[in-house]
């Protein structure tokens, strides 16, 4: 499974600013966000989805107002703030779970959409409530704004001619019903939840009320996301990514940054209050909680953002000064492990990983054979044993797989291309006797793996003939067979088997986690150049990470063998 994330869009996805917003519409528009969540939930996510309701529940309002001259003789009730608020996300969350459902069946897959009535609890003192500052409604022209204005509205100008409507919006404390969503999620559904920000209420005495306010839907989902543990928090906007100096001649988009560098940002101005503020401050909140990611992105470029390719990337750092996220509780159902890696936190479930020892073989790391035949320091690599000892009782003592490499050919060296054979000018060429035996031939003692870290019962141990550890085996099968989707990879050398093995793991869906020190190569400047390229580009191929950090959260976030 690739992981869990929260999706937060705002009301306007459905109605675009200066649209009447017919049902029709905002139907059409939710078939075509359903589809993105659909074709997350094929790519592996576990998906959470928020919605904003500023347009729907303006609209709703303003229905009650029309026909409030003849309220009283058709014994229509009054309608206030917090049920508007509860009247659009039964709505909007009646549109999203069908057009989700449909989207999911049209892609033949089993899970399913359920929409959560979601409550959020505000302090019935927060200073917002005095200061009206969330747009609500359509967009006006001034005239129209003068006329609101009598009528009582909060009325403010949020670009040049256009007015919006602006309503209480308190800072959300509490999801009520964040328990029950885990639930459903670690079920298995596609969980629309907290739509509008959440029904704002108060407790009292006598229980639970609601509140005149529309609690900012990125606070929300950002609370939301923390309780129930999500890997990701996605804040969809009308741009690709957040951009500093916007309209200036300097502005300059976001891409990877750390939350000193987004802070520095939002304490200078740069976002404003009424539209990137609240979903900077809402990323920074996730982030700096101890959680894993935080994407701000538009719509269409939310795969490519997922995968590191485009929009505003926030983690928090392990480096000089900082501190890596704290790991998470495993939630019920559903353990997850997280530790800081490059470019961002890796994410694994315990129950889809197994560990990758590529090529730990005596003709790689001991003198007398092939890598020394090639003129090579065999002993640049020796410094892999100890670490990965380490991950690999730690993998064993769990009960969790294994698998070990070796590259060798046949003895009769029918598998042995020209093309590889007469590469470079070696002492002695793949075949011939060397001291331990036939160089890189299967059942000489060179194509062993050295002592330290051989295979033990019950441990896969693939035999390959060529660099990539899925060409010409069955490593694709037995990762498959066993519900395998995220691989911690050892192994040398880092530039050739291993960088060979990682592409090719991700090009069939595999997410790969390289630890730096379990890896190496006879060349040390091409060893980090090829962990470099791994993490290039946002995780173009995998992510990169060491030993220490993996037992760490190893010990920290499992307590007990993990079934398999």
């Amino acid at each position: 499974m690739t992981g869990t994330v929260l999706l937060a869009v705002g009301g306007n996805a459905l109605v675009l600013d200066g649209e009447p917003g017919s049902v029709a519409r905002q139907q059409e528009r939710a078939a075509d966000l359903a589809g993105t969540v659909a074709d997350l939930v094929a790519d592996g996510w576990r998906v959470v989805l928020t919605h904003g309701n500023g347009p729907q529940v303006g609209f709703i309002l303003r229905r009650g107002e029309l026909v409030a001259p003849e309220a009283t003789a058709e014994g229509l009730p009054e309608l206030p703030l917090w049920l508007a608020v509860a009247d659009s996300q039964g709505g909007i969350g009646h549109l999203l779970a069908t057009g989700v459902d449909s989207a999911l069946e049209d892609r033949g897959l089993t899970a399913r959409a359920v929409a959560v009535l979601t409550h959020v609890e505000v302090d019935r003192d927060d200073p917002a409530f005095a200061r009206p500052t969330k747009p609500i409604g359509a967009a006006m022209t001034s005239a129209t704004a003068g006329l609101r204005a009598v009528e009582g509205w909060d009325v403010v100008e949020t670009s040049p001619g256009v007015h919006r409507r602006v309503v209480p919006s308190p800072r959300p404390r509490r999801v009520v019903e964040s328990a029950h969503i885990r639930t459903l999620l670690d079920a298995g559904a596609v969980v629309v939840a907290a739509g509008g920000g959440g029904i704002p209420v108060v407790r009292t005495a006598d229980g639970w009320r609601g509140v005149d306010a529309v609690v900012d839907k990125d606070r929300a989902s950002a609370l939301l996301a923390d309780a129930l543990g999500v890997d990701t928090l996605v804040l969809v906007t009308g741009v690709d990514a957040v951009a500093v100096g916007w309209g200036t001649p300097r502005q300059r988009a976001l891409r990877h940054v750390d939350p000193a560098e987004l802070r520095a940002h939002l304490d200078a101005g740069e976002f404003p209050a009424g539209s990137m503020g609240p979903k900077v401050e809402s990323a920074l909140q996730f982030v700096t909680d101890g959680a894993r990611r935080a994407v701000v992105t538009s719509l269409p470029r939310l795969r490519d953002a997922l995968a590191g390719r485009s929009g505003t990337l926030l983690t928090a750092r392990a480096g000089p000064g900082t501190h890596a996220p704290a790991p998470r509780t495993p939630t019920p159902g559903g353990p997850v492990i997280t530790l800081p890696a490059d470019p961002f936190p890796f994410v694994l479930d315990p129950r889809q990983v197994a560990l990758l020892c590529i090529d730990f073989q005596r003709d790689f790391m001991e003198a007398g054979g092939f890598g020394e035949s090639l003129g090579n320091d065999v002993s640049r690599l020796r410094g892999t044993i100890e670490p990965t000892s380490r991950v690999l009782a730690a993998f064993r003592s769990r009960g969790w797989p294994v698998i070990h490499t070796r590259e060798g050919h046949r003895p009769d060296l029918a598998d042995l291309f020209p093309a590889k054979r007469d590469r470079g000018s070696p002492t002695l060429r793949i075949g011939e006797d060397g001291p331990m035996g036939r160089l890189l031939v299967r059942g000489s003692a060179g194509h062993d793996i050295v002592p330290e870290l051989a295979p033990v019962e019950g441990e896969v141990a693939l035999d390959k003939p060529g660099k990539g550890a899925f060409y010409a085996t069955d490593l694709e099968t037995v990762l498959r067979a066993r519900g395998i989707t995220s691989l911690v990879v050892t192994g040398v050398t880092t530039e050739v088997c291993v960088q060979t093995t990682v592409r090719e793991a991700n090009d069939r869906g595999f997410e790969s986690l390289v630890l730096s020190d379990c890896t190496a190569s006879y060349f040390p400047q091409f060893h980090r150049s090829a962990l470099d390229m791994f993490c290039a580009q946002g995780g173009i191929v995998g992510w990169v990470g060491t030993s220490d950090a993996l037992l760490t959260a190893l010990r920290t976030t499992t307590h007990e063998e993990v079934p398999r």
